[in-house]
Order: C-alpha cells, then structure tokens, then sequence
C-alpha cells in the first residue's frame, strides 16, 4: 500500500467540506441528527431510567446518573453505529447521495464491526498506560481503520487496523491540526446546552435529561456534520494520493497539494 503525505491545510479541507455540503446541508444533518440521538440520547435517557451510581457534574452543576444497561448498549451499540456513518457520509461524498439506510448498515456487518471497535479499543487503552500522548497517537494510528472496512467488508479486522497505520504515517499531527480547527465550532454548538442548563435547576431527571441532549445534539450535529465531512475527505487524500482522482467532483478551487512519499512501506510493523 502507499502512503501519502497529506499537505492541505486545515482551512482548505474545510472549505472542500463546504463544497461538498453546499445545498445539502439540511439533509445531510438529519441524518447526523438521527446518529447523534441513537449515540447520545438513547443512552443517556437509559442511565436516567436504570441508574446505576450518580455523581455531582460540576459544569452544569447538576447530578449525573450512570448506569450498567447504558453502558452495555454503548458497548454493543459503538460498532455498528460508526460504520453505518462513516458509509453515510461517504455515499454524500462520491455520489452525491443521501441514503438514510446507511446508518443502520453496520449491522449487516455487526460482528466485524464491533470486533474493530474491541480491537482499536483495546490497543489505545494498553498505549495509553504508557502515557496519555502514546493513547493519543495511537488513536490516531487507527483512526482510518473504520473507513477501510467500510470500503471493503471482507477485510479482516487487523488487516484495516495495519492499514489505517500505514496510511497514517506522516499524517498523524497533521490529522491533529485539522481536528483541532474545529475546537471553535464545537464549543460554539456546546453554547445552547450550558445555557438551557443554567434555566433547568429542579426540574425532573427525565425532562432535564430530554432538554439538555435536544439543546446539544441540535447544534452538535450541524457541526459534526462540518466536521465528519472533513475527516471524510482526509480519508479520501489518504486514499487516492490527489483530489484529481477522488471519485467524485471536488471544488476546483482547491487543488490539494499532495506528495507522494518515497516510503513505499511493506512491513507496516514499523510506524512512525
């Protein structure tokens, strides 16, 4: 496989995600709105019902169940949940296309899919006993994996694991910088939740718990829409080395200034 150094910056990734986003914006985050509440609400509105321990939150100043049965459904839910997204925004991305059925596709693949989840899991946490910047790098090393089973089901799941590594080569910081872009956005969509949380003290658990998510997921979802399609894109440099050979029309504005590394890497045991 070959690896490609990902030279964009973070501002002309984002302004291919606007490109892509334009005129669908709407339809696109209703999709994003429907995996926020299957990824959040659900489980929230679970620990509120069956808690299991409780603790004071000290930003919003309220008490915070936990619970096992919330717990377990994000344990077996994660897996599936991602996959079907990653398929989603990939569909916007070469076709042009919005299929809500994508969301819900991972379960065709639920075993692989949640053995990948397991798998990455497992190996950040053991990085991280190290150190925290060892569990951050190595979330990055593996943060291509879910697309690369997207795009071929039959792989193995450490098979998408070492390739994931091998894209990321050289790319892990610049990966970083395009997240961190986005700290801005995110924090905004956070804004109308801490505010509706300052109006809520004494009301019930449940009701807290429904206005509080409706507060976030709707603006999170508009900016994780921006960002999930950014990250989508980073997948499709990594992949196809220059925007000339994505498989679908990018802005032609923005030519994506890739170098094609001189490390053609065969034993991906080795990571920079």
């Amino acid at each position: 496989m070959n690896n490609y150094l990902v030279k964009d910056s973070a501002s002309e990734i984002r302004g291919m995600s606007r490109f892509i986003l334009k005129n669908k914006w709407v339809a696109v985050v209703i999709g994003v709105l429907i995996y926020q509440i299957m990824l959040t609400l659900i489980p929230d509105i679970l620990a509120t019902l069956f808690p299991t321990a409780s603790y004071f939150n000290e930003i919003v100043g309220e008490t915070t169940q936990t619970s096992m049965v919330s717990g377990l459904y994000n344990i077996l839910m994660l897996g599936a949940l991602t996959y079907g997204f990653r398929m989603y925004i990939l569909a916007i991305l070469r076709e042009g296309a919005i299929h809500y059925d994508n969301l819900f596709e991972g379960f065709s693949h639920y075993l692989k899919a949640f053995g990948l989840t397991l798998v990455t899991g497992m190996f950040i946490f053991l990085w991280s006993l190290l150190f925290i910047v060892p569990g951050i790098i190595a979330y990055y090393r593996y943060s291509q994996a879910y697309f690369i089973l997207v795009d071929d089901p039959s792989k193995g799941i450490l098979q998408c694991i070492n390739e994931s590594k091998i894209m990321m080569v050289g790319n892990k910081a610049h990966l970083f910088g395009v997240y961190i872009s986005f700290l801005g956005w995110y924090l905004l969509g956070f804004l109308p939740a801490f505010i509706a949380a300052m109006f809520m003290t004494g009301t019930s658990e449940v009701t807290y718990t429904i206005i509080f998510n409706i507060c976030l997921i709707i603006p999170m979802s508009i900016v994780s829409t921006y960002f999930s399609t950014a990250e989508t894109i980073y997948y499709e440099l990594l992949k196809f080395g220059k925007r000339e050979d994505f498989p679908y029309e990018g802005e032609k504005g923005l030519k994506p200034n890739i170098e094609f590394s001189s490390r053609l890497i065969e034993n991906n045991d080795e990571d920079k």
